[in-house]
């Protein structure tokens, strides 16, 4: 199994222990196999954690804690930048349970995670 986020985007994405955490998300995977919502650009970093939940299979895991840095996001075209000095952050699950960051179904992604629910 590789290492999520890869060490190489470091600068971008990385795992934390940190606490509290700015934003805490809990994604529904029976609705879209995402989560995205509005963080504000000029947090950096961004402390976020994610969780998944997938109701048809009654579990909810926890893919990770992160420290963001948006802005670096923004300018690999990993997050898209809003008015008012925002940023709409996009999780997915892919069909492997790969957990990305990415914009919208025809970009790039960056693998952060993984929700396993059939372990």
């Amino acid at each position: 199994m590789p290492e999520y986020p890869d060490p190489a985007h470091a600068t971008m994405v990385s795992r934390t222990a940190y606490g509290p955490v700015d934003h805490e998300w809990t994604a529904n995977d029976d609705a879209a196999a995402h989560h995205h919502g509005l963080v504000e650009l000029s947090g950096v970093p961004c402390y976020l954690a994610l969780y998944w939940h997938s109701k048809s299979r009654a579990r909810t895991v926890h893919v990770g804690t992160y420290k963001l840095n948006l802005r670096a996001l923004a300018k690999a075209g990993f997050v898209q930048e809003k008015p008012g000095r925002k940023a709409r952050l996009r999780f997915v699950r892919d069909e492997d349970g790969t957990i990305e960051i990415r914009p919208n179904d025809s970009s790039p992604s960056l693998p952060v995670g993984t929700a396993a629910f059939d372990d």
